[in-house]
């Protein structure tokens, strides 16, 4: 029992510093290429390359696991991140960056499905739901730690791509020093196709769509947003870590409410969440001088009021997909919503980056506006059906971190069956 525990640990606290890299990356990318110039379409493309890595590496994982083994993919992969960061800080061609992002998501997917697969192997019946909890916990408390960073060094130096570079690289130790079993080859995870997941919960398919639209273009052009309003480039950590904060927030009462009065329901309060924030961040960058009339204080405000709706929002359209199918589904549901999050995540930054471009920073939180509301209207529709679920189990909260995580939930089970729909 001591033994599990202890690999429980190793392989958490790896995951935490590898958050702690990631999350400084992500705020310190986005404002160095404003720093850089770049137009609001190509930073919105690089998180769109990023994406796009990701999506290679979900198929290309399994096939690599299986030929070379968990640990020598999880060192391979944390390596290239952490010269990936470097590589960064040499070179600044738009079209280098953009392929460096593209492996840079390569090598996250990987990261994320070998810890994930271990910790499956490690936990059992009793633990998984604690164990995913937790996971959850150290992803967003991590991420938050690791975009305060940015306060360490100046943007446009070289300082924090080397500390981003060093984390990345620390987070093999814990993982490596540990004595924790290899786990077998994972295969594949199958999925159930769009035709089938539309046929048995369309609102999942569009909610988690829109997740992938909105999270993306938030995640690559909120740094660039907070910058142009006249802010220093610091207070973009400060304003991404309250998202997240808002997000860690609200995730398990929304997913309580979801129980009692049904998931469209709360699908809709998030959306709405996501609408009222958003508006309220597209004005202020229409203001003449917000960073003189709002004041940080504000922003910060609207920032988590934001992450509150949207965080939440992928886990509860989840769990409105698996009250429709069994538990033996929850698998391949998960990860066919994941897929089809991931290509709104391609598509969002470009989407939303094309719309700076013509119309100024406000279009941002605009754009971000009008997919909410489009999800609200939906949602209305959907209520209005009165489509009843036919396995209704409780709210469990889910990453998007690598397509295994699902698998730590304790509702799911095998079975080779035909899903309804």
């Amino acid at each position: 029992m001591l033994r599990r525990v202890t690999s429980v640990i190793a392989l958490l606290a790896s995951f935490s510093i590898l958050c702690l890299g990631h999350g400084l990356q992500s705020v310190l990318l986005p404002a160095r290429a404003d720093l850089m110039h770049f137009s609001g379409v190509l930073i919105g493309g690089l998180m769109s390359s990023y994406y796009v890595g990701f999506i290679a590496g979900t198929f290309v994982c399994p096939w690599l696991i299986a030929r070379v083994g968990h640990i020598r993919v999880f060192a391979a992969a944390a390596a290239g991140a952490s010269a990936i960061m470097l590589a960064h800080s040499l070179t600044l061609h738009p079209l280098a960056w953009l392929l460096l992002r593209a492996i840079y998501g390569l090598c996250l997917v990987h990261l994320y499905t070998v810890m994930e697969s271990w910790l499956n192997r490690i936990v059992d019946q009793d633990t998984r739901g604690r164990i995913l909890s937790v996971y959850m916990i150290i992803n967003f408390i991590s991420m938050s730690l690791g975009q305060m960073l940015f306060f360490l060094a100046p943007a446009d130096g070289f300082e924090l791509f080397a500390i981003s570079s060093m984390l990345l690289s620390l987070a093999l130790v814990p993982l490596i020093l540990s004595r924790i079993e290899q786990p077998t080859p994972i295969e594949a995870p199958q999925t159930l196709g769009v035709r089938r997941l539309l046929a048995i919960s369309p609102l999942s398919v569009a909610g988690a769509l829109a997740a992938g639209l909105m999270g993306s273009a938030y995640w690559g052009l909120t740094a660039a947003y907070v910058i142009n309003l006249g802010f220093p480039p610091h207070d973009a950590a400060w304003f991404m870590a309250a998202g997240l904060m808002g997000g860690l927030l609200t995730q398990w009462p929304l997913g309580a409410l979801s129980d009692r009065i049904g998931r469209r329901q709360v699908i809709m309060l998030a959306s709405a969440l996501v609408l009222s924030a958003s508006l309220a961040l597209a004005l202020t960058a229409l203001w003449s001088s917000p960073s003189a009339t709002f004041g940080m204080g504000w922003l910060l405000v609207w920032s988590m009021l934001f992450g509150a709706g949207l965080h939440p929002l992928y886990s509860l359209c989840i769990a409105h997909a698996n009250d429709f199918v069994g538990p033996e589904y929850f698998v391949r549901a998960s990860v066919g919503l994941q897929l089809i999050q991931s290509v709104g995540a391609i598509i969002g930054p470009l989407a939303a980056g094309a719309m700076i471009h013509a119309a100024g920073q406000s279009m941002l939180f605009f754009y971000l506006a009008l997919l909410a509301g489009a999800l609200i209207l939906y949602d209305l529709a959907r209520i209005a059906k009165g489509r009843m679920p036919a396995f209704t189990k409780p709210f469990r909260l889910l990453t998007r971190t690598g397509l295994l995580a699902v698998m730590m939930d304790p509702r799911y089970r095998r079975r080779k069956e035909q899903p309804p729909g």
